[in-house]
């Protein structure tokens, strides 16, 4: 699961970006995703678990992604 979350998250990273990504699966039940300012993602097993298919778990790591360029973590 870890590969396929990795795999999908490095294909969305935009060529060129300078920012650099990292996507941890984490061992719980609890859907969530959570982003660091270093840009690390977490995706919880329990997120992956309710999802169909290969684009919706590109679609939350994307949105993860937002977070970081839009350095949301600068609101908190």
């Amino acid at each position: 699961m870890q590969d396929l979350v990795n795999r999908i998250g490095q294909k969305l990273v935009p060529e060129g970006s300078e920012l650099l990504f990292a996507f941890k699966v984490v061992p719980d039940p609890i859907p969530s995703a959570e982003t660091l300012a270093t840009g690390t993602i977490y995706v919880s097993t329990g997120m992956i678990s309710m999802l169909d298919n290969e684009a919706q778990l590109a679609y939350v790591l994307a949105h993860e992604m937002a977070h970081v360029a839009k350095e949301h973590w600068k609101e908190r």
